[in-house]
């Protein structure tokens, strides 16, 4: 089984189970978002001031070891949300990434557009250096024919079309590290009830293909057609 600990926000769950039940319609948008600008206390020794922030200047800033940059790294958690909520074959990626921080060698924030198969859309940010807008940043949203959905880590909000307020859904003590606890947990269920993991050796490789498919776009400034 990959990894893919924030597939098992129970707001991810809910969203994908909406989507297969089509209670959005047809899935027009899709929008994947892990960014967070992260930055150490302020150390009070003056002559470290101007340097590399040292919770990054690590193996995770060296091309050579890390293979990449941001995108490689947390950029990962918004390309496997994107490819899981959408169900589609990824079929186009552009992708442009920047560095906003000293600390980094290669992007700390990179922007993906990719076009799917059945004709939806999707867009990936992800980012060390910026921070998601708004007071509770989102992980997703999803824009169908029919309604729209977004949501955090602990809430899922949807909106029918023609309503002014969405419904809310919350979900009282999730947090991150509570991700890791059900993935391990369905795990050990997979293996005793004998059945695929919910993101086993296929969906691992066609997000690490997204991925290696944005650098190529970045390096070369083409789209690339996969």
């Amino acid at each position: 089984m990959a990894g893919h600990n924030q597939l098992f926000f129970p707001s991810v769950l809910q969203a994908k189970q909406m989507i297969l039940m089509g209670d959005l319609g047809k899935i027009n948008v899709i929008h994947s978002i892990d960014a967070g600008a992260r930055r150490s206390r302020l150390s009070l020794d003056k002559s470290t001031w101007g340097r590399p922030d040292a919770q990054r200047a690590t193996w995770r800033s060296d091309p050579a070891q890390m293979g990449g940059g941001e995108l490689i790294d947390t950029g990962y958690h918004a390309a496997y949300r994107l490819l899981f909520l959408a169900g589609q074959q990824p079929v186009e990626v552009v992708a442009m990434f920047g560095t906003y921080r000293i600390s980094m060698e290669r992007e700390d924030t990179g922007l993906l557009s990719v076009k799917f198969a059945g004709g939806a859309m999707g867009s990936l940010f992800t980012s060390w250096g910026v921070r998601a807008m708004g007071a509770r940043p989102i992980l997703f949203s999803v824009e169908g024919e029919a309604g729209q959905l977004w949501g955090e880590g602990d809430r899922l909000y949807y909106q029918p079309v023609g309503f002014q307020t969405p419904a809310t859904i919350e979900y009282p003590g999730w947090d991150y590290d509570r991700t890791f606890v059900a993935q391990i947990s369905h795990f050990v269920d997979a293996i005793e009830g004998r059945f695929e993991p919910l993101h086993s050796v296929a969906e691992a490789t066609e997000t690490l293909r997204l991925i290696l498919a944005a650098y190529r776009s970045a390096t070369e400034g083409i789209i690339v057609r996969l």
